[in-house]
This record gives C-alpha cells, sequence and structure tokens, in this order.
C-alpha cells in the first residue's frame, strides 16, 4: 500500500489528508481501525462495481466516484473518499497525476484565496474528475464525426461495429456519470457529515456540469443512432444499386437465350430451319432485342 499523509493548514483550522493508493483488505482494516471507519464502507473501497453514491456514517460520509477517460475504449477507476471534521481520506487502485497536482498546490502557501477545508479539497478532487469526464465527451464527439464521415463514403460492415462500439461505450458512460447528479445534489443540500453549508455553492455548480455531461451524452446517443440509420439506409441503397445491375444484366441474357432457345426446338416445318440466311436473323434479332433494351433502360434512366 502506498500512503501519504499530508497535513494542511487553512486559514482557520488544519486538516489531515491521507491518500491511501492500491490498498490490500488487512491494510484497510488497519486504516479502519485507527480512524474509526466502517467496516461496509471498507468493503465497498475494495469492490470496482460500486455505482456513484454517497453515505452518512454519522461523524463523516463516505462517497464513490467513477474516474473516467476514454480513448476509443471507456476506462474507469474508482475512487473512494471519506470526509469528516479534521480529516479527508481518498483511496483508488491507480494512481492519478491529477491528486499529485492539488497535494503539491496544498503544500504551496496562499495556493487558495479561502479557508482549506476537508469538504474544499473534496471539491477540488470530484472538478478534476468532472472536468475529465468533459474530455470524455469531446472524444466520443471526434469518433462519432469520423464515422459520420465514413459511413458516407464507404458503409463497410467495419464501420457498423464502430457505430455499435461506440453505442455501447455511451450507454456505459452514461451510467456511471448519472448516479453522480444525486450525489452532488446531496452534497449541495449541506446536510451530509463533514460538507459544510458554505460549500454549496461549489457543489452545486458541479452538479450543473454534470447535468450538462448527462444532456449532452443524450445528444451523443441521438447521433450516433442517426449514423447507425444512415448507414441501414446506406446499405440498403447499395444492395438496390446492386440487385439493379444484376436485373439489367439479366434482362440482356434473358431475350437472347429465349431467341436461340427458339431456335433450337428443330421442328420440321419451321420456316427459318431451311432458310439459308436464317442464322444470321437470328444473330441480328439478338442484337437488336440488346439495343432496344439498353435504350429502353437508359430512358428509364436505370442505367
Amino acid at each position: 500500500m502506498n500512503l501519504e499523509r499530508l497535513e494542511v493548514k487553512g486559514k482557520k483550522d488544519s486538516y489531515v489528508w491521507i491518500d491511501v493508493v492500491k490498498p490490500s483488505k488487512e491494510e484497510l482494516d488497519e486504516l479502519g481501525e485507527k480512524y474509526n471507519l466502517h467496516h461496509l464502507a471498507l468493503e465497498d473501497c475494495l469492490s470496482e462495481l460500486q455505482r456513484p453514491k454517497i453515505e452518512d456514517y454519522g461523524e463523516y460520509s463516505f462517497v464513490v466516484v467513477k474516474h473516467l477517460s476514454y480513448n476509443h475504449k471507456l476506462s474507469r477507476s474508482q475512487m473512494a473518499f471519506f470526509v469528516g471534521k479534521g480529516f479527508i481520506i481518498t483511496i483508488h487502485k491507480e494512481k492519478m497525476d491529477f491528486i499529485d497536482e492539488i497535494r503539491e498546490n496544498k503544500l504551496s502557501p496562499g495556493s487558495y484565496k479561502i479557508s482549506d477545508t476537508p469538504d474544499y479539497t473534496l471539491y477540488l478532487l470530484m472538478d478534476r474528475i468532472i472536468d475529465d469526464y468533459f474530455n470524455v465527451e469531446d472524444s466520443f464527439s471526434d469518433e462519432i464525426a469520423k464515422i459520420e464521415q465514413t459511413v458516407i463514403r464507404k458503409p463497410t460492415r467495419k464501420v457498423l461495429e464502430n457505430i455499435m462500439k461506440t453505442r455501447r461505450e455511451l450507454i456505459k458512460f452514461r451510467r456511471h456519470v448519472s448516479p453522480l447528479r444525486e450525489v452532488l445534489h446531496n452534497m449541495q443540500a449541506g446536510v451530509m457529515p463533514g460538507i459544510t453549508k458554505g460549500m454549496s455553492f461549489y457543489f452545486r455548480d458541479l452538479h450543473d456540469h454534470t447535468v450538462r455531461i448527462i444532456e449532452l451524452t443524450e445528444t451523443q446517443r441521438e447521433l450516433i443512432s442517426g449514423v447507425l440509420e444512415t448507414y441501414l439506409s446506406s446499405a440498403s441503397n447499395s444492395m438496390n444499386e446492386v440487385m439493379k445491375v444484376l436485373t439489367v444484366l439479366a434482362s440482356f441474357i434473358l431475350v437472347p437465350t429465349l431467341i436461340s432457345g427458339i431456335y433450337g426446338m428443330n421442328f420440321k416445318f419451321m420456316p427459318e430451319i431451311s432458310w439459308r440466311l436464317g442464322y444470321p436473323f437470328a444473330l441480328c434479332l439478338m442484337t437488336a432485342s440488346a439495343i432496344f433494351l439498353w435504350l429502353f433502360f437508359k430512358r428509364k434512366q436505370w442505367i
């Protein structure tokens, strides 16, 4: 376990920030005994399947959020926070650069204009996490734009796979972000332990950002659904063009085959059989019928 302890001195009071990276169950149990943390909350820290939430444990609040990134595939990492009077504990399995940046700023005198508090540190961390959500939205926008261009030029099966994959990742993204709206609503109410009413404006701002992200995600889902419809329409048009070509070719072959079939019946009293110019006449008839069909299809704008 990588554990870093930082004592932050604000204008009024000081508090402790403990950052824990990739702890084991035994190490979490030891940390829980030292800071009187509930075992159920500690168990949630080890599970990556938790949805974003905030829980009241009397003297402190327990918060779970997801840090998300996207590079053709959505990656997630869970962060858990214990925030109470005089302390904040952050627990995560992967090292995150923005946490180090915030910790370094905390060590710089005069970095922040308001009095530092544990819930303000929680705000700073969640603000960076939500900012990364906007980066994910931008990545989705770029990918959907590329897919749209490809669908128009060449709607291949691989494009369909990309559409379905992007649609699936968007659904995952929304599933991780949507519960955060309720979490921030409870935070801005100022009724949770460790979160003061003076921070309501800050968490309300994060709540507004989250609502905006959810709305953007819905727009992206509508866009990718529209791209899917465009793909299906393009594929259908391509199939129609193929069928049209095959129909034209079959028509060119059918009439000469019909004529040759008639003259292949070899009836005794068929006039053209004993006619000296019968064979050239049949060839000319086939050629004339092919020319007629070509002119007919051309006039109908089928070719």
